[in-house]
């Protein structure tokens, strides 16, 4: 039915900052994006693409200063290829549901927009022979977009405060508990370059490259053995367009 509903809606990747700066109004954005990601750790590696459904909200206090509130949704199978906790190598599918949610003030001076914010962004991933893991980051957005109507380009720091990963290691039996990891550093940062059409309605195509780096977590006992999360590298690949109201 997900996947369904997705083939309706119009594609989206809306950046917080894309309609304030012609409108100077009160806005509301759905849409669709399409993103290819990897997940890269020290003894496996999961590849495939994500349709996402994306809302945004946002609001104008003045010609120069603007709220955004935006939450991505979606999920489905990417490919996993590495070594189970148990040993052994496995090449499989994997299920991958993908949750973010961030709010921005945005301030507009001529051609470039600063924005500013809090953001989480959450994944859960569940291989079979594997214990699903429940991660969340917590950092703040810091960017700025160089406009040349119709055309804009944006840089994004991901500033890291913090992360946890919830690993449900009692999903294999023989006595293990659910443990909860620490990830105490990491950064992020993105690239992105759009299209944007304001009239009669607003219409966007972005493309957007987006990196993160996830330094090793704590160790946790789970009654069995103790358990750490490695290094984490993804990387994702965004394709969208849609409609702006």
């Amino acid at each position: 039915m997900y996947k369904i509903a997705t083939f309706f809606v119009f594609l989206l990747f809306l950046s917080p900052l894309a309609h304030a700066q012609y409108q100077r109004q009160n806005w509301w954005a759905l849409g669709y994006d399409f993103t290819q990601i990897k997940i890269n750790e020290l003894k496996s590696t999961e590849i495939g693409h994500i349709p996402t459904l994306d809302l945004e909200l946002g609001v104008s206090f003045s010609p120069t200063t603007a709220f955004a509130i935006r939450g991505v949704y979606g999920e489905n199978s990417l490919t996993f290829q590495g070594t189970t906790l148990n040993g052994i190598q496995v090449d499989q599918l994997a299920t991958v549901r993908k949750f973010d949610l961030r709010g921005d003030v945005i301030y507009m001076f001529t051609e470039y927009f600063f924005n500013i914010g809090y953001a989480t962004r959450n994944l859960y991933d569940s291989v079979p022979q594997q214990p699903s893991r429940d991660s969340q980051i917590h950092f703040l957005p810091i960017g700025v977009t160089y406009w040349a109507y119709p055309y804009y380009l944006k840089a994004e720091y991901r500033r890291w405060l913090s992360a946890e990963e919830n690993v449900k290691a009692s999903e294999l039996g023989g006595g293990r508990q659910d443990v909860s990891l620490k990830q105490n550093d990491g950064n992020g940062y993105s690239f992105e370059v759009g299209y944007l059409i304001q009239r009669p309605l607003g219409v966007k195509l972005s493309l957007q490259w987006e990196h993160w780096h996830v330094d090793g977590s704590n160790s946790q006992n789970d009654f069995v053995e103790n358990l750490s999360e490695p290094d984490q590298t993804i990387t994702e690949t965004t394709l969208g367009l849609g409609l702006i109201f």
